[in-house]
């Protein structure tokens, strides 16, 4: 393996849990390279203190009747030109005038203007500075004949699979190139995200061609469905990094080998097993130049995310037959005694675990003028974030999936299909 280079299971949880949540606040303005994003923030930091500082003076004038020609409070009798307003205000708030002003409020009132005129001289000021430097930079860059990364010169195809050869460990630096490319969808899904396990047999039944619809994949509604979500990262492969999920070194890795152990030990362990039993499905073949990794999500949250399946038109991503009596999804009963399969699971030596579920989808495609479905995965997980005043705090995080688009049908029909094909071929 080439220096540099890790394994996906060597890398640390931070710089995981920073792609995933990268999406949450990616600045959006230019130049993060040179330091610009940090000039616009102060120039916009600069304004707003401004801005507050004029609000101020206006409150301050509002409150007192400043503007008003008798001065009385509540009474609305405004100047109508602009002339006859400032002569008004320079005879309330000056101090060889006639007014009955308080001097404490006189005196919050030119400071409150002094103040105000320095800060939108001084942004100014800075602004036109930081243009020019922008127009030199530009300029510079034009006569020496440089290529811009740009996204609309490149095109969405390219500038994706330049994204994959970068690689998982640098694509939130992608995304914060400019506000084209952290819109994306094709570079994030790039990073962590929910993935519903494609596993013939499972998910989908088969793949056959529906009248009316084509060929397409198949769920048949009186034969359980096993739906497998997976936290994972997908991309292209690059020579000289292991992309193997890990695996369990022997059948008791991370536990004592003592046979006698504690009672609450023994428990968990069988726990253990249980668990690992049920949620050992085959991996999702993939193409030879592109790898599906697994992650456990305790590298990413500070617990297992949780999941939800809902049934969608392929279409339109919305809910098939919301508010009907009749059941969309049917989850058998030995799948109801076991709802914490919907949560991912991270055994004990670290190997991770899917989120399972078995369902049956009751709803025909025929019945719905012959419309694919997608099943609608959503997942919440928590992690320690900072908030605005730099407290330290649990805050959450929602992950959403879609499966690839099938159709259903009764396995009555689909039995009488293949019986015909096979009268046809005599």
């Amino acid at each position: 393996m080439p220096e540099g280079e890790v394994a996906v299971g060597e890398l640390g949880s931070a710089e995981l849990s920073d792609d995933i949540l990268a999406d949450q606040a990616l600045p959006l303005m230019y130049g993060v390279r040179c330091g610009w994003e940090a000039e616009c923030d102060r120039l916009r930091n600069s304004f707003a203190a401004a801005i507050r500082m004029r609000m101020a003076v206006l409150e301050l004038v509002t409150k007192h009747s400043l503007l008003s020609r008798s001065g009385v409070a509540g009474l609305h009798d405004y100047p109508d030109t602009v002339g006859e307003a400032v002569q008004i205000l320079r005879q309330r708030v000056s101090k060889n005038g006639k007014s009955s002003l308080a001097e404490n409020i006189r005196s919050r009132f030119w400071g409150y203007v002094i103040k105000d005129s320095m800060l939108i001289s001084t942004s100014n000021s800075e602004l036109k500075a930081f243009e020019r430097r922008v127009r030199h930079h530009v300029k510079a860059r034009v006569s020496r004949a440089e290529q811009f990364f740009s996204y609309n010169f490149l095109g969405q195809d390219l500038v994706v699979a330049i994204a994959e050869f970068v690689g998982y460990k640098y694509i939130s630096r992608v995304l914060m190139l400019c506000t084209a490319f952290s819109r994306d969808d094709g570079i994030k899904k790039l990073l962590p995200h929910l993935s519903v396990r494609c596993i013939p047999g499972l998910f989908p039944h088969c793949t056959e061609s529906i009248p009316g619809i084509g060929h397409c994949s198949v769920v048949n509604k009186n034969t359980q469905v096993h739906l497998v979500v997976d936290l994972a990262i997908t991309g292209a492969r690059r020579p000289g990094i292991n992309y193997s999920t890990p695996q369990h070194a022997t059948e008791a890795a991370g536990w004592s080998e003592d046979p006698i152990s504690i009672r609450e030990e023994r428990r968990l362990r069988y726990i253990d097993k249980q668990q690992l039993r049920m949620r050992t499905f085959d991996e999702e073949s993939t193409q030879c130049e592109r790898f599906r990794t697994r992650l456990s999500a305790r590298r990413l949250f500070s617990n297992e995310v949780r999941c939800s399946v809902t049934l969608v038109y392929a279409d339109t991503h919305q809910e098939v037959n919301t508010g009907s009596p009749n059941a969309v999804i049917s989850i058998p009963h030995s799948m109801a005694m076991r709802r914490s399969s919907m949560t991912t699971y991270t055994a004990r030596d670290g190997v991770p675990y899917p989120a399972y579920t078995a369902l049956n989808v009751m709803h025909l495609s025929n019945k719905h003028s012959n419309r694919l479905y997608k099943f609608k995965v959503v997942a919440t997980g928590w992690y320690t974030g900072v908030d605005v005043g730099l407290q330290a705090h649990e805050m959450k995080k929602t992950l959403e999936t879609y499966s690839l688009p099938f159709a259903v049908v009764s396995t009555k029909k689909a039995f009488k299909r293949k019986r015909a094909s096979a009268d046809t071929a005599r």
